[in-house]
């Protein structure tokens, strides 16, 4: 089977004369096997890794912040925590994750519940 995962990115924008809408269509991803982790992780101050669970070869993270108040950074653990993104109160990302990488994440001021899906290659 090809093109089990499906994902369509859109978005609009209206910020007083400004507006535009946009859509980078929709990607179709062959998934090699089957598996997946998901869940809502309290995330707290100190980086820590995405609960993984049995996926042994992590393809796309789609993550979403449910706090109303504070920020969560996420990273990678290259002997310590790098920061390569944010996400605001209530934002959400998604990206593939490259080979050999541990996902962390790190609140800024208190704990923060984070809702993920991490979907096997």
């Amino acid at each position: 089977m090809a093109n089990e995962i499906k994902v369509t990115i859109k978005g609009r924008i209206e910020n007083g004369n400004y507006k535009t809408e946009w859509s980078f269509g929709q990607l179709n991803i062959d998934q090699a096997a089957v598996g997946a982790a998901s869940g809502i992780q309290a995330i707290g101050t100190s980086a820590e890794n995405i609960a993984v669970g049995d996926v042994s070869t992590p393809g796309y993270l789609f993550l979403r912040n449910l706090d109303a108040t504070n920020f969560v950074e996420f990273g990678k653990d290259n002997t310590g925590f790098v920061n390569v993104g944010k996400l605001k109160p209530g934002e959400m990302c998604c990206f593939r994750v490259a080979a050999s990488t541990t996902v962390q994440l790190k609140a800024d001021t208190a704990a923060c519940d984070v809702m993920y899906l991490l979907l096997e290659d």
